[in-house]
C-alpha cells in the first residue's frame, strides 16, 4: 500500500489530450495492418478544449526511429468545440522496420496539439510505436511476423529487501535487464501492472508482455467489488494500451485453488460468470491484442466449470517436482489439456521449485529447498517444454525471490523459487536458461556459487570425487582440472557433466569450447576440504547438518555444514535414530526457527537417535550442540540426557520447558578428551532425543 511510484504534476494549457481518462495518455495508438513494405496505423484520442473559443487546430504527428532521425511527418486539421473533442486518424508508414526480441526496433510518435492560426504547440504526447503482428496457434504455438517463437521467460515481483515495493526507476530497470541478458523472451506481470518503466525497458529491450490485474484467488459478490475490478481492467488496457510489447491482457488468477466443483458450484459460477462479462470488456476495450485466465492445475474443476472456454488463451500454473510429486507429470498434464482444449492456445504461467543459495545437496530430492534441485527441476521442464510445439510460452515462477510474509520455508517470509535470490544473485538455474535461451556463445561451470566445498576421501588416495557440471549452448566443451584435462564431451540438452577428484585445498577449474573459432572459457577455484572417513587429526572444525543429506553455507561467517553421516565400524557420524521427515514431501519442517537467521539448520534433526562417534586424537574440544522442539512436545513429553564418554554434558534436556517450540537453541561445552574416541550417548527419560546439529572445535593446539 501507499504510493511507492513516480508522482507528477503536470501543467497544462486550455486545449490538451485528455490525461484524465483513466489516467492514460489520452491518445490511442494501434497498427491494423503491418507487413515489411508498409504499415497502416490508427490514432484514436481525445483533445478537451477548456476554455478557448471553437476553431480550427492542428494535428501534427512526428515518427522518429531508434536513433532520433525523423522518419514521417504527418499533419491535418481538426475542429475544436468547447469541452471533449474525439478523433480518430488513418495513415500509412512505409518501409517500416519490424519488431521482435531479437531486433527490438523501436520508433517513437510525438503527438501535438496546436494553434490554427499561429502553429504554437498547446499540447504533445510522445508515446512509443513499434511495428509487428502476431497470432497464436493452438498447435503450433506463438507467431511474430510470420515466424514461429517460442515465449520462453519469467515472472517478476517488484520488491527488494529492505525496500518492499518502493523501487527506483534504475533497480526496476536492472531486473528487466537481468531477464534480457538470461536469453528471456517473453516476461508476465504477476499478479499487477507494473511500473511504467517496466514497461519502457521491454519496448525496448524485446519482451514479450502479459499483464494482468491484481485479482487472484477470491472475489467478493457485491457491485461495489465487481465495478472496481472492471475500473482496473479498464485502467490497466488504457494507461499501459501503447506498449508495443504487451500482447496479453489477463485477469484473475487460480480462482478455483481449494474450491470443489459440487461443493462450491454457486461461488464457481459466479466467478464464471463475471469472467464472461471481464473478457467482453476487454475485447471492446482492445479487440488487437489476446485474452488469458491463469488456472492451478486441477484440470478438472476448471474444464468442468466452463471457464476455459472464456478466455481467447489458457494459461496453467503447474509444480510437478515441487508440490506435486514426479516432474514427468507436468507433461503429462499438458498433453491431457492439449488434447481436451484442442481450439485453445496453451501457455505455462507459473512454474519453479524453491531454492536457498546457502543449500548444497550431492543427492537433491524434492523440497528440500537445494540448488541442485532447483536445477533437476528446470532441467526436466526445460526439455519438456521445448519437446511439445503447442506449449506457446512459459513463464518461470519466479525471476527473483520476493517477500511473501506468511512463508516459512527454508528462508521464512520470502519465497525462494527464483532464479535468482533476493539480492538478485542468480543461481545455477540462471545458467541453465541462459544456455538454452541466449544468442551468443555461453559455457558456465556449475555450481557456480559453491567456491567452498568439502567431502570424504577416498580410502585409497587422498581425494574426494565430486560431480560439476557445464552448461552452455555450444556443442562440446573441455574441462581442466589443475591443469590436467578430464576429456571433452558433448553438451546434450545443454548439459554436461564430469566427476572431478578433488584434493584438499585449492583447486583449479576451467571450462573451455570452441564456439565458430573463437576460445570461451569459465573459470573457478575452488577451497576443498577433505574430509577422513575414519578419524580426525584435530586440524578440522567439524559441522554437521543432522537429519538431513545437505550442505548448508552459513553466509555469516562462510563455515560449510556437512550432511550427516552414519557411523560404520567405529568411523565418525550417527548411530540410530531417523530424520525428522513430518511431510509428503522434503525433510524437516517447514516452520519459522524463531532467534536464528540459520533456519535450516534447525529445520531439520534427527530423531531416536543412541550415539554419535567422533575419532579425534586426545586434546580439549569446543563442543556445540544445537537443537529446537520441532513436533510441538509439552513440557516433561522429551526429556533426555546427553553423556561425553560418560560424563554428563545435559543430564536432564526438556527443550520445550526450556525454550518453547520452534526456536534455536545452543549448548556448548569443553570436552577433554584423552583416548581417541569421543563418544556421545542420547540418553531418553521420556519420548525420544534429537538433535539437529553439532559443532566440535579443537581449542588445544
Amino acid at each position: 500500500g501507499g504510493i511507492y511510484r513516480d508522482v507528477f504534476i503536470v501543467l497544462t494549457d486550455a486545449i490538451h489530450f485528455d490525461m484524465l481518462d483513466h489516467a492514460s495518455p489520452g491518445v490511442y495508438i494501434t497498427t491494423p495492418y503491418v507487413d515489411s513494405a508498409e504499415a497502416k496505423i490508427r490514432l484514436r484520442g481525445t483533445i478537451l478544449n477548456e476554455g478557448e473559443p471553437a476553431g480550427m487546430a492542428g494535428l501534427a504527428v512526428e515518427i522518429r526511429d531508434q536513433s532520433g532521425k525523423k522518419a514521417g511527418v504527418f499533419e491535418r486539421f481538426i475542429r475544436l468545440d468547447s469541452g471533449p473533442n474525439a478523433f480518430d486518424w488513418d495513415f500509412s508508414f512505409p518501409n517500416p522496420e519490424l519488431w521482435s526480441p531479437a531486433t527490438p526496433n523501436l520508433y517513437s510518435m510525438a503527438i501535438q496539439v496546436k494553434d490554427g492560426e499561429s502553429g504554437q504547440v498547446l499540447d504533445e504526447i510522445v508515446q512509443p510505436l513499434a511495428f509487428r503482428w502476431h497470432n497464436f496457434d493452438p498447435e503450433k504455438g506463438f507467431f511474430l511476423n510470420g515466424q514461429p517463437l517460442k515465449l520462453v521467460g519469467v515472472n517478476r515481483h517488484q520488491d527488494l529487501p529492505g525496500k518492499a515495493n518502493a523501487l527506483s526507476n534504475a533497480e526496476h530497470l536492472r531486473d528487466m535487464e537481468m531477464i534480457k541478458s538470461m536469453g528471456a523472451n517473453f516476461f508476465r506481470t504477476a499478479h499487477y501492472p507494473q511500473d511504467p518503466t517496466v514497461l519502457e525497458a521491454c519496448d525496448r529491450l524485446g519482451l514479450i508482455v502479459t499483464m494482468e490485474i491484481p485479482l487472484d484467488h477470491e472475489i467478493t459478490d457485491s457491485p461495489e467489488f465487481y465495478s472496481n475490478c472492471k475500473t482496473m481492467m479498464r485502467e490497466m488496457i488504457r494507461q499501459y494500451h501503447n506498449h508495443p510489447s504487451i500482447v496479453i491482457w489477463a485477469y484473475m488468477n487460480e480462482m478455483f485453488l481449494g474450491r470443489n466443483l459440487e461443493r462450491d458450484r454457486e461461488a464457481i459460477g459466479k466467478i464464471v460468470a463475471f469472467a464472461r462479462e471481464l473478457e467482453a470488456l476487454t475485447r471492446e476495450e482492445d479487440p488487437a491484442r489476446y485474452t488469458m485466465i491463469p488456472n492451478h492445475g486441477d484440470f478438472n474443476v476448471y474444464h468442468e466449470s466452463g471457464i476455459t472456454q472464456v478466455p481467447m488463451i489458457v494459461g496453467w500454473n503447474l509444480y510437478y517436482g515441487w508440490y506435486e510429486e514426479g516432474l514427468e507429470g507436468f507433461g503429462a498434464f499438458m498433453d491431457r489439456a492439449h488434447r481436451e482444449l484442442s481450439d485453445k492456445p496453451l501457455i505455462l504461467t507459473e512454474y519453479g521449485a524453491g531454492a536457498d543459495p546457502r543449500l548444497r545437496s550431492l543427492n537433491p530430492v524434492r523440497f528440500d529447498f537445494s540448488v541442485d534441485w532447483e536445477s533437476a527441476f528446470h532441467h526436466s521442464h526445460l526439455e519438456q517444454i521445448m519437446e511439445r510445439p503447442f506449449i506457446a510460452g512459459t513463464a518461470v515462477w519466479n525471476m527473483f525471490d520476493f517477500g511473501s510474509e506468511n512463508r516459512r520455508d527454508a528462508v521464512p517470509h520470502v519465497n525462494n523459487k527464483g532464479l535468482c535470490g533476493f539480492n538478485r544473485e542468480p543461481k545455477d538455474a540462471f545458467y541453465l536458461y541462459q544456455a538454452w535461451l541466449s544468442e551468443e556463445p555461453v559455457v558456465k561451470l556449475i555450481p557456480a556459487g559453491w567456491r567452498h566445498r568439502a567431502g570424504i576421501r577416498n580410502l585409497s588416495d587422498p581425494l574426494c570425487v565430486q560431480t560439476v557440471w557445464a552448461y552452455g549452448n555450444v556443442a562440446k566443451a573441455e574441462l581442466f582440472h589443475n591443469g590436467r584435462s578430464l576429456g571433452e564431451k558433448a553438451l546434450e540438452w545443454h548439459a554436461a557433466s564430469w566427476k572431478v577428484p578433488f584434493a584438499n585445498g585449492e583447486n583449479q577449474l576451467e571450462l573451455r569450447s570452441n564456439a565458430d573459432g573463437a576460445i570461451i572459457l569459465d573459470a573457478q577455484t575452488v577451497d576443498f576440504e577433505l574430509l577422513p572417513e575414519q578419524g580426525f587429526t584435530g586440524e578440522n572444525s567439524i559441522r554437521l547438518n543432522l537429519g538431513a543429506s545437505l550442505y548448508f553455507l552459513d553466509e555469516d561467517g562462510q563455515q560449510l555444514w556437512l550432511p550427516e553421516k552414519q557411523s560404520e565400524e567405529n568411523s565418525w557420524g550417527f548411530v540410530g535414530g531417523r530424520q525428522f521427515m513430518p511431510r509428503d514431501r522434503g525433510v524437516g519442517a517447514d516452520q519459522d526457527i524463531l532467534g536464528t537467521n540459520k533456519d535450516p539448520l534447525y529445520q531439520t534433526q534427527r530423531i531416536g537417535l543412541r550415539r554419535m562417534l567422533f575419532p579425534l586424537p586426545a586434546g580439549t574440544y569446543r563442543v556445540t550442540l544445537y537443537f529446537a522442539e520441532l513436533e510441538r512436545k509439552k513440557p516433561g513429553e522429551r526429556v533426555f540426557g546427553i553423556a561425553a564418554n560418560g560424563q554428563f554434558l545435559l543430564p536432564a534436556l526438556d527443550i520445550a520447558r526450556s525454550h518453547g517450540h520452534f526456536r534455536a537453541a545452543e549448548y556448548s561445552f569443553s570436552v577433554r578428551l584423552d583416548d581417541s574416541m569421543l563418544s556421545l550417548e542420547f540418553l531418553p527419560q521420556k519420548g525420544e532425543p534429537v538433535i539437529n546439529a553439532i559443532h566440535i572445535q579443537k581449542t588445544d593446539y
